[in-house]
């Protein structure tokens, strides 16, 4: 599981103005003096203001101004005041205004699995918004029952979650450099193997010098997980309760690393790598393959600096394999960040309501065109049902864009694609019919609050040390005892009632 930072919370918290869509209606009849002019009907009501807090990653935050957000408040009938937070500074930003109790109507949370604010949740400090979701045609019917699930607090719905795709887990490899050594894309691990020795070996890039290897990873190792799923292990924990790790197909991964390790196709100092720098690895040609995210191929353009460095280059991926173990693929959470509406400040249902109609609102297709594409006749066009680009993207609108939005799925497509960001968008959609997801991933455990991260640290430890060499099976088995002894039998015994309780 993943690990639980407890000083990280990230909060996004939106101050919005949120006005009643539809028109007013007549009422009672008002009596007037004779000759009066008579009161008119279908009057647009006034915007209902909400405060927002928000986080920014670009170099300047976002302006008042800015003509995605004028766009929806005009779709919404809204009057947004965003108060954009740089990300270096919103954990703090967030921390100070949950510990005065300063919340705005509408709050985002980046880390809704933070233990302070679930109890939070618990405490009756949120609304309950599942009950209500029904009621509206968008939120009643887009928002998927796997991220809801996973989003989710005793299996109640408190957040709207912001989407992101389920199973996008893959292999990222040089296509180029499997080109020039006459192979062909792995249909199996036994083929991934090959692939990758002869990328270290065979002088895949033809530069004549021995100075490539064929798979960068880092000390996280958090996307060998894929691997584990391939050889068939369980999301992070079985519906059983058995942890990832102390099964046959973990111990599998373990030893398929091992081996590329005592063969020099792994990095040899990947227990001390950071992230940053395997991806750095590969972009620099020095690395044939890595363990990451199908959206590398949505975002190709990413790898312009490599293209322009080794113009020939060409990248691809594989997020899946034929048989009953491969043909699978290692779901994550499927959003990123929920929105929350506090009691304290959303005071009445009809508040309540009305926030929530801007929600939904904001599912519209037109808004999901916005929020994806810009705004149309500026940004770009409709030819023949998709998105054709006016100007070069830019990047602070397609911030606010990923900020504000929840659903993005019925978005026009572009117009112009290239080929490997219509691969991946093909293959997020097959994935998603295999995904494994995490069957604990809503429940809590009191002890995975108090001891999981250092519980994991030991399992972590002992998966780079059995890698290396340093420690052998007995050594790793070892380490999942020690890991029962000091919580995690009492933390299994904890998931599993809970679980128990979710299925009734």
């Amino acid at each position: 599981m993943k690990k639980l930072n407890r000083n990280l919370l990230f909060v996004s918290t939106l101050s919005v103005a949120v006005g009643v869509l539809g028109a007013c209606s007549a009422g009672t009849p008002v009596k007037q003096e004779a000759g009066a002019q008579a009161p008119a009907v279908n009057q647009k009501k006034e915007p209902v203001k909400i405060t927002m807090l928000n986080v920014f990653y670009e170099a300047e935050a976002p302006k008042k101004d800015n003509p995605i957000l004028l766009k929806v408040q005009e779709h919404t009938n809204t009057e947004l005041t965003i108060t954009w937070v740089p990300s270096s500074a919103y954990n703090d930003k967030v921390a100070t205004m949950m510990a005065a109790n300063d919340l705005p109507k509408v709050l985002m949370v980046t880390n809704d699995k933070d233990p302070l604010l679930r109890n939070s949740i618990r405490s009756g400090m949120f609304w309950e918004l599942g009950p209500y979701l029904k009621s509206y045609p968008n939120l009643g019917s887009k928002l998927e029952k796997a991220q809801l699930s996973n989003s989710s607090v005793d299996g109640k719905t408190f957040g709207l979650y912001r989407t992101r795709d389920l199973a996008r887990r893959a292999l990222i490899y040089r296509q180029d450099w499997m080109e020039n050594l006459g192979m062909k894309e792995p249909q199996n691990l036994d083929e991934v193997y090959n692939l990758l020795k002869a990328f270290t070996f065979n002088d895949p890039d033809r530069n004549g010098k021995d100075d490539t290897i064929g798979l960068v990873d880092y000390k996280g190792l958090d996307k060998a997980t894929s691997v584990a799923g391939w050889f068939g292990a369980p999301n992070a924990w079985s519906a059983e309760g058995t942890p990832d790790f102390a099964t046959d197909a973990y111990m599998n991964m373990l030893n398929f690393y091992k081996k590329l390790y005592d063969e020099k196709i792994l990095n040899q100092d990947f227990g001390i790598m950071e992230e940053s720098q395997k991806h750095d690895s590969f972009m620099k040609g020095k690395a044939g393959a890595k363990l990451h995210i199908l959206g590398d191929l949505q975002d190709i353009g990413k790898f312009d600096p490599m293209f322009k460095l080794f113009p020939t280059a060409k990248i691809d991926a594989i997020s899946r394999f034929s048989g009953n173990d491969g043909n699978r693929s290692i779901a994550e959470s499927g959003y990123t960040g929920i929105f929350l509406i506090p009691k304290t400040t959303v005071k009445t249902e009809e508040e309540l309501k009305q926030i929530l109609t801007y929600f939904d609102k904001l599912l519209d297709k037109d808004m999901q065109n916005l929020l994806v594409h810009g705004v149309e006749g500026v940004e770009y066009k409709v030819v023949d049902g998709k998105a054709e680009r006016l100007k070069p993207e830019d990047p602070t609108n397609r911030r606010v864009g990923w900020e504000l939005g929840l659903y993005r799925g019925d978005a026009i497509p572009k117009a112009v694609m290239r080929a490997e960001e219509a691969k991946a968008n093909k293959m997020l959609l097959d994935n998603e019919k295999v995904a494994v997801v995490n069957p604990f991933a809503p429940l809590d455990s009191a002890t995975y609050l108090e001891k999981g991260a250092k519980l994991q640290k030991g399992i972590d430890d002992a998966k780079i040390k059995f890698i290396m060499g340093v420690i052998d099976d007995k050594g790793w088995k070892a380490a999942i005892e020690q890991w029962r002894k000091d919580g995690g039998d009492k933390m299994i015994e904890e998931y599993k009632a809970e679980y128990a309780k979710l299925k009734k």
